[in-house]
């Protein structure tokens, strides 16, 4: 008697193509961190003068690689808001985190004993509104002795490998995102009720085509994460549950994650339409500081 062996047919690999920086960028030195995703940004005072093609050759990097890094520096709020400009257009509006009177224009993150960590979870910021920011900077103020890395994953990798069976029923489905299933809700709860209620007045559930297509790159990208999205429009509530499960599972592999240890004074800008990032719970009680710039489409 024959015994037949049923095994899954893998679909072939997406070609990985390195990027020929040197070509391609004549006024910043790149350096590639992972194939097609993220990049160090070498030997550049982001405090002087940026000509007009050094800021498009900046504005191709982030795009290109979704996250990009810059040596310790460093940045007056003022010059913080000058970068964000070469990569968007503005501040993003004032949504989970409070600013402070006299800085305007910059959030901070703060960790310690009394604050415990909130964003061990892969997430991407402000998705919970109808225009979400398009990217973000931030510079790591006061670093840990030990641990408070933050990785990054590329979205648009783990679209990039689905097989096109999966690609065609994903492109039709819509994800509903709450920022009430997220740390802003304790965050609003222990400013008041009366703040919290006026979060819930401002912020209803938004909706989000599951994958999204880059408004700068055209470049698909999955739009969904484990903490805001809370359900699948028009599926059933467990085919919402199990679908989830299965993306969130699927874009977890090592081949789509970059991990970064930080050093005091880094700035790292990263956009927020085709990446997800982890900050690791490892440090506690010790205190880490972050300064953070939102910038808007």
């Amino acid at each position: 008697m024959a015994l037949y062996t049923a095994q899954c047919t893998n679909p072939p690999s997406v070609e990985m193509k390195p990027v020929n920086t040197e070509a391609r960028y004549k006024r910043i030195k790149v350096e590639e961190r992972t194939p097609g995703f993220g990049a160090w940004i070498r030997d550049i005072d982001l405090t002087c003068y940026l000509d007009t093609e050094t800021k498009r050759e900046l504005r191709d990097a982030l795009f290109e690689f979704g996250v990009i890094f810059f040596s310790p520096q460093e940045l007056s709020d003022s010059q913080m808001l000058d970068l964000a400009d070469v990569f968007g257009n503005g501040l993003a509006p004032q949504t989970g985190l409070v600013r402070e009177a006299d800085r305007p224009t910059v959030e901070f993150l703060t960790y310690d004993r009394e604050l415990k960590f909130t964003t061990d979870l892969w997430h991407t910021d402000s998705c919970w509104v109808k225009e979400p920011p398009l990217g973000q900077i931030l510079q790591m103020m006061e670093l840990p002795p030990v641990g408070g890395g933050t990785n990054w994953l590329s979205m648009s990798k783990a679209y990039e490998r689905l097989s096109a069976p999966t690609k065609s029923y994903l492109d039709q489905l819509t994800g509903v995102h709450s920022w009430e299933m997220g740390v802003i809700r304790t965050m609003r709860l222990a400013s008041g009720y009366d703040e919290f209620l006026d979060m819930v007045k401002r912020y209803p559930p938004v909706e989000h085509p599951l994958v999204m297509r880059h408004p700068i790159t055209g470049r698909k990208a999955i739009y969904c994460n484990e903490v805001y999205t809370i359900y699948i429009k028009d599926l059933h509530q467990r085919e919402s549950d199990s679908m989830l499960r299965v993306i969130y599972d699927w874009v977890k592999q090592p081949e789509f994650i970059l991990q970064h240890k930080w050093e005091k004074g880094e700035i790292v800008v990263w956009d927020l339409y085709s990446t997800l990032h982890y900050g690791s719970n490892d440090f506690w009680p010790w205190r880490r500081v972050l300064r953070r710039l939102p910038f808007k489409l």
